[in-house]
């Protein structure tokens, strides 16, 4: 639910489908975890498919896409700092967050035993996320845009290639389970944001979280700033921190002086998967 107005429509990127509302934008191909997410947040909504997550914020900025679906952090895994410097960086405003489970799975062309594979591709964070299965097997590890992606390069690659990917990608791609629930942590599951264009209001619900972007001088490299931090400040870009809803007039005092002010990227609620 967005502003508290329920949306009913049908996916864009399904075979036969209209697009009769305004799209969710995730990065990658259909199948990706990213399109799960956006179900979640928008169970109706249409979703259309890009290449990567800067192409995310600038469909939702250029109002190719009323938003966005971006991945922030894995539990096992970490920060995704691509997804959060591009958001942070287009000025887009985070509406809602959500946990979803990431029951990894390796997808060959059927027929292909696992003692075939010397080679693994998906995204850099899944390959992360199952790097004891990987280590395990020997297995090289071949970053790719996207889960879904990979999936779809393997349907079609050498035989030798698997793809770690959703479970429900094998059959969209024709492809065969060839090892299920693979990830190093057995309760792996992700972070996603929805993002709106700037001074977009959020998700109906409590704020759970402010979100915001802090100069990097702020804070020492190394130190402990206040909250959850997702990223550190640096050559990268600013801090970026998670805090409690109310956190705004702490986060103002902190300021130092002389230095720039705080960056709200959102305050919105935290939803739960169907």
């Amino acid at each position: 639910m967005i502003g508290g107005a329920a949306i009913t429509s049908v996916y864009a990127d399904e075979p036969g489908s209209r697009r009769a509302q305004p799209p969710v934008a995730y990065s990658g191909h259909p199948g990706a975890y990213g399109q799960q997410a956006a179900a979640c947040f928008l169970p109706h909504q249409p979703t259309t498919a890009v290449a990567g997550f800067s192409a995310v914020v600038a469909a939702v900025r250029d109002g190719a896409a009323a938003w966005g679906v971006l991945p922030c952090e894995n539990r096992y895994a970490g920060a995704v700092a691509d997804a959060i410097r591009a958001v942070q960086a287009g000025g887009l405003t985070i509406l809602a967050d959500l946990w979803l489970p990431v029951p990894h799975a390796l997808l060959a062309q059927p027929g292909v035993a696992l003692a075939s594979v010397t080679e693994v591709a998906s995204h850099p964070q899944a390959l992360a996320q199952c790097d004891a299965f990987l280590a395990r097997h020997r297995l090289t590890a071949v970053p790719a845009l996207t889960t879904a992606t990979a999936a779809r390069a393997v349907a079609s690659g050498p035989p030798h290639r698997a793809a770690i990917a959703p479970p429900a990608a094998a059959a969209r791609y024709g492809l065969a389970i060839i090892a299920d629930h693979i990830a190093t942590d057995p309760d792996n599951a992700t972070r996603f944001w929805l993002v709106g264009p700037a001074g977009s209001a959020p998700c109906a619900g409590t704020p759970y979280t402010l979100t915001a972007a802090v100069p990097a001088d702020w804070f020492e490299p190394g130190s402990r700033p206040p909250g959850h931090v997702l990223l550190e400040g640096g050559p990268e870009g600013p801090w970026v921190l998670d805090l409690p809803p109310d956190a705004g007039p702490t986060l103002a005092a902190l300021a130092p002086s002389g230095r720039g002010p705080a960056q709200p990227m959102g305050c919105y609620p935290r939803l739960a998967p169907p």
